[in-house]
């Protein structure tokens, strides 16, 4: 296993099954798997060439290939967290991953949530939810909400991004196991990214 540390930004890529424990390694990456996460605002995204990241070109385009490559026998679609301190860059490095337009050509839907410090797993998949599909029937019912967002990534080739998750459980332990059920439902080249300043939530 290899952990690069890029001025104090820790780019990790998970290339398994997420809710696995086997490990892997790709060169120059650490391979890992999230657990989980927590709640959600509206997240302003910029286009691709709106802001500049110094330094960050050759992450960025790792990032891409691992999100462009195949994940052929993989339940679940696989994860790849961007790990670092507040104010390192992570969101911005997200998001011009999310609006290349390499990105754009290959997903047939995208999805962006941005999760706070809550740890309310409904409505966070109602939020996931509701960014995959203009709308979404109220409810408060997890299995409700989960059965419309399986029927809505049934078939498809999604991108979902978790932005800045602070935690990998809730008060019940079982956070991850409850909100990646429905995610075993897209394509087999769907992928997640998550952005953390909490090296836990990749492990």
């Amino acid at each position: 296993m290899t952990k690069i540390l890029l001025h104090r930004l820790e780019f990790l890529a998970g290339h398994k099954d997420i809710l696995g424990l086997r490990e892997a390694t790709r060169e120059d990456n650490h391979v890992t798997h999230s657990e989980l996460f927590n709640e959600i605002p509206f997240a302003t995204l910029v286009d691709e060439d709106e802001s500049v990241i110094y330094g960050r070109e050759l992450e960025k385009e790792e990032i891409i290939d691992f999100l462009l490559s195949d994940s052929d026998g993989e339940k679940h679609a696989p994860i790849i967290s961007i790990v670092g301190l507040g104010g390192m860059g992570k969101t911005t490095l997200a998001q011009q991953v999310f609006n290349h337009h390499r990105i754009k050509e290959q997903f047939e839907m995208k999805a962006w949530v941005c999760v706070t410090q809550a740890n309310d797993v409904v409505r966070l998949t109602r939020s996931i939810l509701e960014s995959f599909q203009s709308s979404a029937a109220y409810s408060e019912d997890m299995e409700i909400l989960q059965r419309q967002l399986q029927q809505r990534l049934m078939g498809k080739k999604y991108l979902l991004v978790l932005d800045d998750v602070w935690s990998s459980t809730n008060g019940n332990g079982n956070m991850r196991e409850q909100l990646l059920l429905p995610f075993n439902r897209g394509s087999s080249r769907s992928k997640i990214i998550v952005t953390t300043r909490d090296k836990e939530v990749r492990s």
